[in-house]
């Protein structure tokens, strides 16, 4: 069934733009509704000339039209066109289109049934993430700071996050041997080789997996938006730092310090679901590479258990993200096209599962030396 290029929706028939040379839906069909570029492939004007869609001045018109053109008026030429029914004089445009100010306004022409549109433009500031520029994003932390400052602030919160978390698996360790053996800490640490420096690899490795993770899914949100030309940053969150802070503290880990904000996304389109999709499908193909070479060294201890985990924090990360609510990139997936996003929520899920299972046929590396 064809697919409305504008909302990924189907429909039993489309209508063609002569303008994007796309198909659209009918609510999507005029150019005002799907962001129409508005570079004609045929001026409407030299095979409209004979349907009775021929511009008129608004007096002309009697009424206002449904839609009314923003900010395009034609110059007027001298010559003049006749209508055959009706015999009156229609002032037809010329090829040259002048952006009117608002004096100019009276100068507007519309049209009977059919209108020149032109892109919207939106009054946002050349860098809207400057504070200087009036734009106020709200829940950002330090929005004067660079982009490069919040990369680096989330990533050494991410790592000391991850960190924190595999030393406590550590710690607990230690107290169930304790319990075991109804040894003292310090006869735990005499009795048993403990090898350190597997355990700071293991911490290390681990960490810089999840954050690839995590800037994998950020920086695909953000080169998308920018195939887009639309403005996007990475931002730290006041809310989100402060949680991946107490997080820290605590055995359930929990870590959301920034995300990339993209300006330009309020309605549910191509670009919206194309930019929500790039995250969770990054996490497919990084996640993929990884269970692979976890499986090519499926024999080699550390890095298959390293490599396996690596899988899990992206399909996990990318299954999150999926989950059709707040702020997550299902919501918009979703809304844009639902069997696509049902797809890719099953096939994450199942990735997920299989990870996990690899995961855990794989010994994890032992800790205690020989």
């Amino acid at each position: 069934m064809p697919i409305c290029y504008y909302c990924g929706r189907e429909f039993d028939n489309l209508k063609h733009c002569s303008y994007c040379n796309q198909d659209y839906c009918e609510e999507h069909f005029p150019t005002n509704m799907h962001d129409c570029p508005l570079k004609p492939i045929l001026n409407p004007y030299d095979y409209k000339t004979g349907t009775g869609n021929q511009l008129v001045s608004p007096e002309e018109l009697g009424s206002e039209p449904l839609l009314k053109p923003e900010g395009v008026y034609y110059e007027q030429q001298n010559n003049v066109a006749s209508n055959q029914q009706d015999n009156q004089q229609y002032t037809q445009p010329s090829n040259v289109q002048l952006m009117p100010t608002e004096e100019e306004e009276e100068d507007y022409v519309y049209t009977d049934g059919s209108y020149i549109w032109h892109r919207a433009e939106k009054n946002i500031p050349d860098d809207a993430f400057n504070p200087e520029s009036g734009v106020e994003i709200p829940g950002i932390l330090w929005p004067e700071k660079s982009e490069l400052y919040h990369f680096v602030f989330a990533s050494v919160l991410l790592l000391l996050l991850v960190s924190s978390g595999l030393f406590t698996q550590f710690i607990i360790i230690i107290i169930q041997l304790m319990n075991a053996t109804s040894m003292s800490l310090k006869e735990v640490f005499s009795a048993i080789n403990f090898n350190f420096e597997l355990l700071f690899a293991q911490i290390l490795v681990l960490s810089i997996f999840y954050l690839m993770s995590f800037l994998t899914h950020e920086f695909s949100h953000r080169q998308t938006a920018r195939s887009f030309e639309l403005q996007t940053k990475f931002r730290l969150f006041k809310n989100g730092v402060v949680m991946t802070i107490i997080c820290l503290f605590l055995p359930v880990k929990f870590a959301l310090p920034g995300a990339v904000v993209v300006l330009g996304l309020e309605n549910i389109n191509r670009e919206t679901g194309l930019c929500k999709l790039a995250g969770p499908l990054s996490n497919v193909v990084l996640g993929s590479i990884m269970l692979g070479l976890a499986l090519i060294t499926y024999n080699i201890s550390p890095w298959n258990y390293w490599l396996a985990t690596g899988a899990v924090f992206n399909f996990t990360l990318g299954t999150f993200n999926m989950l059709p609510f707040g702020i997550l990139d299902g919501e918009n997936i979703k809304k844009w096209r639902p069997k696509l996003w049902l797809v890719m929520l099953i096939v994450l899920i199942a990735l997920c599962i299989v990870s996990f299972t690899i995961q855990g046929q794989i010994n994890s590396p032992s800790l205690i030396s020989s």
